[in-house]
């Protein structure tokens, strides 16, 4: 799989402990599904039937991310910070991260540092702080959403320090 995604497979082990710890039949109450937490829609467009499925699982998973390295390496993303709108973008929603860019743009930071997003992030809980038309889905809390991505690569560079590529 980390072929198709052009991924150390330590990080992609990374983000399927950060999902499911590495449980094949976990479902969230967000209606995701598997070691991937794939949702039905991403299980429809990746072809797959049977989302508990770990070999059908992953694969839907990775088609995701080989969606979201497509779409951020297009920008004007540095490779350290691709990788965080990724995992950002796969926790949140590409939507939502776009969001998140725009408000950065409007705020007049960086839309393609991370560390640039995570002060803006606090700053969008609040719809009075937010002009209308700068967001399409609306306030965000983020919180999760950075420590997402936080605690994914703290587990890959502990995962890279006891094993190799």
């Amino acid at each position: 799989m980390q072929k198709k995604i052009d991924w150390d497979w330590r990080l992609l082990a990374a983000l399927i402990c950060q999902e499911s710890k590495f449980s094949a039949s976990v479902r969230s109450s967000r209606g995701a599904h598997g070691l991937m937490q794939i949702k039905k829609e991403t299980a429809r467009q990746a072809g797959i039937q049977d989302v508990y499925d770990p070999e059908q699982n992953i694969s839907a998973g990775t088609m995701l991310i080989k969606r979201l390295v497509n779409k951020f390496n297009k920008e004007n993303i540095d490779s350290v910070n691709s990788v965080k709108f990724i995992l950002a973008a796969y926790n949140a929603g590409d939507g939502r991260l776009e969001d998140v860019r725009s408000f950065a743009r409007h705020k007049s930071e960086n839309p393609d540092d991370w560390n640039s997003l995570v002060k803006i992030i606090p700053m969008m809980r609040e719809s009075e702080a937010i002009p209308v038309g700068i967001l399409r889905f609306g306030t965000f809390n983020g919180k999760e959403t950075i420590r997402f991505v936080e605690e994914v690569l703290s587990r890959y560079e502990e995962y890279k320090s006891f094993t190799s590529p």
